[in-house]
């Protein structure tokens, strides 16, 4: 079967559960599901699948590694899955929606007729890691102070004079200082009056 779905992030619904053996006769956990949206990333919308054709996904449990066992199950929890016996499982899940991967990933299963090909590879989305915040030790600035020395001042940037603004500039009109005028006053007879200014209504002619 050839490459359909590109790499990333889905929503499924469950069709069929089941409880089964991998070829090694390791416990298997078996889903059949369909496709339904591509999920993006980020804050974008899903995006319905136009054709939703079926998956298996195939959860394989090692009995001999206790991390392989921890992931599984953090999948089946991140799935929705709240039982707490296996008995339970294929009616938990039949039926439900819940978040995919695909990867893509050569088949090397020798005598396959597939070997050699580039292949989907189907597996439950795992719950985003939390982010540990980090930690500091003030102690150690007088330290990395030693260490530089006179290179930290030597590498600073050195202070740069405000620059005066240009006199074309739009706004230069802003940064032209106030001219201190005195205020004009017309008290005295007409020919004290400036050329231009109005005349008080005393001083009008009849």
């Amino acid at each position: 079967m050839g490459i359909h779905y590109a790499e990333g992030d889905y929503v499924g619904e469950c069709l069929e559960t089941a409880l089964s053996e991998s070829k090694s006769g390791k416990p298997m956990i078996v889903l059949k599901m369909q496709v339904q949206e591509y999920l993006p990333g980020g804050d974008n919308p899903p995006i319905p699948e136009e054709r939703q054709y079926e998956r298996t996904l195939y959860l394989v449990v090692d009995p001999d590694s206790e991390e392989r066992r921890e992931w599984v199950m953090k999948k089946l929890r991140h799935a929705g899955w709240t039982g707490t016996k296996f008995e339970t499982l294929e009616n938990d899940l039949t039926g439900k929606c819940f978040a995919l991967r695909c990867t893509h990933q050569e088949n090397k299963q020798q005598g396959s007729k597939y070997f050699g090909q580039m292949q989907e590879q189907w597996d439950l989305a795992l719950p985003e890691r939390e982010s540990k915040p980090l930690q500091s030790k003030p102690a150690l600035a007088k330290t990395l102070n030693a260490l530089f020395g006179k290179t930290l001042k030597d590498t600073a940037p050195k202070p740069t004079p405000a620059s005066k603004p240009n006199l074309n500039h739009p706004d230069a009109e802003a940064y032209r200082p106030p001219v201190n005028e005195p205020s004009p006053s017309y008290a005295g007879k007409g020919d004290d009056i400036p050329p231009g200014a109005p005349i008080p209504d005393d001083e009008v002619p009849f």
